[in-house]
This record gives C-alpha cells, structure tokens and sequence, in this order.
C-alpha cells in the first residue's frame, strides 16, 4: 500500500486531484484506508521530514518514488508500527528504525507532546483539521433532497453550534449546513462517504470550502454571462461556476495537459454542467481580441504551483535542492505575473478572480 498512497500523493502535489477524490479510483480496493494513509502522512509531514533529517534518510529520497519513504517512515513510527515486503526502501527504513524511534522520541519532547496517541489529541482541538465540506451539486439536486437522503440514512443532523462542540467527541455520523454557503454541508473530517449512493449520483462533491469560494466572488453581483475558467482541471471550480450560473450562460475550461482535459471533461459530464465547453489550451496562447474570447466578462484564474504547497517540501532540502527551488520559484512567479496580466488585457472582462 505504501506505493500507492506515495503515487497518490504526487498526484495530489501535481494537481491532478484532492486526496479524497484521487483515492476514489477503481484499482484502489481499500479506499478508506488509503485514504487515511495518505492523510495522516500529509498532516504529519514536517514531524516525519525532521525524524528522517536526523537520521540521514532525507538524502537518500531522490533515489525513490517522490513520497515513498515518507509513508514507510510514518508505518513504522506512527502507523501499524511495521512495514511489509521486502523492497530495497523497505529495508532502509526497517535498517533505521532505532535511530527514527529516537529522533521521534525527541521531536515529541520538544513539542511538548508526551506520546505518540497524544498527536491524534493535539489534532482533535483544531477544528479545521476535523472537517470535511460536502457541495450539493445543486444541477443534479437540492439541499433539501441530500439532507433528507442523510436522514435516512441514519445521519444526525445538527446546528452549527452542536456540530462543532461534537468535534472532540466519537461521534461520526453528524452534519450540520454550512453557516456561510447555502450549498455546503460540514461533516467531521472521519466520516466515511466516499461509498455513499450520494457521491455515486454525483449529488455531491467532497470539495474544500477555500476552493468554493472563487466561483461565489465570481457570481457575487450574478452579472457574469459567459466566463472563462483558464487552467481549469480537475473541475470542481468550473463545474460549480456552472451550478452558480444555473447551468445557463457560457463558460469554456482550458487546460494545456491532455490527461488533466480528460479528467476535466470528466468531472463536467458526471456533474450535469451542459454549458461548460472544455478545450486543450494553452490560456497564454488565447487571443484576448479574437471571438469567442473577446466576449468574455469574467475569468478563473488558478494556475498551478506545482506542488509548491506540500507540506515539508522545503525542511527536507538540501543547499543544492533549496536554489533550484528558488530558481522554479521566479520562473512560477513571473508565469503567474504573466498570466493574470493576460486575463486583465482581455476587453471585456468584468471580473477576474484570481486564486493559488
């Protein structure tokens, strides 16, 4: 499993999906305990990265899958304790497992932290590590029908303030309305949906609340008519674009990689959004002044940062690894620059929201 969960989170450092939707695939068959794993390896990311500074395993990472060690290296500490099979990187962390119990044990110390369990502890008092946001795709059904298939299904719901005071508590099958979105439901970060008949209809969309809100500042004033979403894959900003829009209006999807347009067309028929057109496009190789282009009053800017978010990433570099990094960095920064300049030279642009 090790190699999947890494492979998954690559994927996820790419952009190519969220952790939760990734390990939805038809070849992973345990997709809650991938899930888990991939989770727990993120959150406890810079834990793992100054266990394996210690003890030298930091340098031997380029010789693996990205990610690789990292997960073996949360099994044997903090996961099932062991590791199986008997690869070449298993063995190199089964070979330092003395010196990561040390460095664990003294990382624990200096965060003030007793024991390995009291880690799921100190989680448990940051609300926000224990949430999950549900989007009612709103073009399929209503809030009322998904609130009702919870019911049914033996879910509990609960008002804002109930729901919140139940996040230190074993309770799972809870959820409350979103205090701020009309079309968001909150869950606790535990809660098992991905084999739920709703996420099977594509009633919903597990989907982070921050990557709802462009979409909403986009359609604040609902003036916007025909939008262009401009490095648009996986889907989940366009298609609730589209939903906000009332599946009416215009809205094209870019996106330059061939395998991310596949998974982007994907996402848009499996959500009903019918007026969305996905093209294999380079945003900064659009024409501002050629039609359709040239009509456009709003655009979703979210260009990749390739991974420049993962947690950790930096610790675990060395002198060498750290400038070329700060190199990538300008290049990213000074695309980014380029391409919200693009968006703002379009001539009939109302509203660019501009999001990373």
């Amino acid at each position: 499993m090790a190699r999947l969960v890494a492979a998954l989170l690559e994927q996820a450092g790419k952009r190519k999906g969220t952790l939760s939707r990734l390990s939805l695939a038809p070849s992973i068959r345990n997709k809650k305990a991938t899930l888990a794993l991939a989770a727990e390896t993120t959150r406890l990311s810079n834990l793992i990265d100054e266990c394996m500074k210690t003890t030298g395993l930091a340098s031997e990472e380029n010789r693996f899958k990205p990610f690789l060690l990292k997960v073996l290296v949360y099994e044997i500490l903090l996961g099932k304790k062991k590791i199986q099979g008997g690869g070449e990187a298993s063995r190199l962390v089964k070979g330092h497992r003395e010196g990561l119990v040390k460095a664990l044990g003294r990382q624990l110390e200096k965060r003030g932290i007793k024991s390995v369990d009291d880690l799921s502890r100190e989680s448990a008092h940051r609300p926000s590590h224990n949430l999950k946001y549900l989007r009612v795709n709103v073009l399929r059904t209503t809030m009322a029908e998904v609130v009702e298939g919870l019911l049914a299904d033996s879910w509990e719901q609960l008002s804002h303030q109930e729901f919140m005071q139940t996040l230190s508590m074993n309770k799972s099958k809870v959820f409350c309305l979103d205090p701020d979105f009309d079309d968001l439901l909150m869950l606790r970060s535990t809660s098992d949906f991905h084999k739920s008949q709703l996420v099977g209809d594509h009633f919903v969309r597990i989907q982070e609340k921050a990557s709802c809100m462009p979409a909403r500042v986009m359609m604040e004033d609902n003036d916007i008519e025909f939008a262009l979403d401009a490095c648009a894959a996986p889907g989940n900003k366009t298609t609730h674009l589209s939903a906000l829009m009332g599946n009416r209006g215009k809205i094209v999807a870019l996106d330059i990689n061939q395998d991310r347009v596949k998974l982007l067309q994907e996402t848009v028929e499996k959500m009903g959004a019918s007026n969305i057109t996905v093209m294999k496009k380079d945003f900064l190789s659009v024409s501002a002044k050629v039609k359709p282009f040239s009509h456009v009053q709003g655009i979703l800017l979210d260009p990749s940062c390739s991974g420049s978010g993962i947690v950790g990433r930096e610790e675990r570099m060395d002198a060498k690894s750290k400038e070329k990094e700060e190199e990538r960095l300008q290049r990213l920064c000074a695309f980014q620059k380029k391409a919200l300049l693009h968006a703002l030279s379009f001539p009939n642009v109302r509203r660019v929201v501009y999001s990373t």
